[in-house]
């Protein structure tokens, strides 16, 4: 008599022998990566996109430092373009323009989440093959706090093969 593909305990499947070994990979770095310090993390990868404000504002951001500049724009002429705040009086005096005519603005480097990752690995992997597509990426280490689905699934995936 052949013994059941399950018991009380244990089931026993059947899979391809590729993503049996992409699976036993998977645990190991996952048992084995430096994990920041952080419980059940994941990696970002993070990228920034100017973003225009009013100048009285200071914009923040949960993913790192924002580098931010200040300055002005001609609403009468947009051409002229962006001008930094350290030139602002010598561009008005060569433009006869008055100071108060122009808008303040702050132009933030906002960071955003392009995609997360299960391992650093894979973020790395990912800014290196794409790196021609991303203006400044790095990669940002959050916790799946209270995100029982995956946090079962990734001790799942450490616990495979052990």
């Amino acid at each position: 008599m052949s013994k059941p593909l399950v018991d009380a305990e244990t089931v026993m499947v059947s899979m391809p022998k590729n993503q049996f070994d992409f699976l036993t990979k998977l645990s190991e770095k996952l048992r084995t990566q430096d994990n920041r310090y952080t419980a059940n993390p994941i990696f970002h990868v993070i990228d920034l996109n100017d973003v225009i404000v009013d100048g009285e504002y200071s914009p923040v951001s949960e993913h790192g430092d924002v580098e931010k500049r200040y300055g002005y724009v001609n609403p009468e002429n947009t051409e002229d373009g962006f001008i930094e705040e350290e030139d602002v009086d010598k561009w008005c005096e060569e433009n006869e323009i008055q100071k108060d005519d122009l808008t303040y603005l702050c132009i933030a480097e906002m960071p955003y989440v392009v995609n997360s990752h299960l391992t650093i690995e894979g973020a790395d992997r990912f800014i290196a093959e794409n790196k021609h597509n991303l203006k400044k990426p790095y990669t940002y280490t959050t916790s799946l706090f209270r995100c029982w689905d995956m946090i079962e699934l990734r001790e799942f995936l450490i616990d495979f093969n052990k």
